[in-house]
């Protein structure tokens, strides 16, 4: 396997886990590093990424688009890593 799809692979696992599925019932699409969908108990968009073989999610509780959670993800991770 090449590294981006062990990761591709371990987010799939950590996004199905937390409950988080694409929203017509395909595969979250992995780009960037980043994968989203929508959270199947509240159909809200969520977004999700591997750092250091942890797994990182951001759920939108309120009416957020997608590009707005990935936005968030994107710099919660960046304050996280030094």
């Amino acid at each position: 396997y090449r590294a981006d799809e062990v990761i591709g692979h371990r987010l799939a696992d950590f996004l199905t886990a937390a409950g988080i599925e694409h929203p017509e019932g395909g595969v979250v699409d992995l780009i960037e590093g980043v994968s989203c969908g929508v959270s199947a108990d509240t159909t809200r968009p969520a977004c999700g990424k591997v750092v250091e073989n942890t797994g990182i999610l951001v759920v939108s509780l309120t009416e957020a688009d997608e590009q707005d959670v990935r936005t968030h993800l994107t710099d919660f991770t960046t304050a996280l890593t030094p």
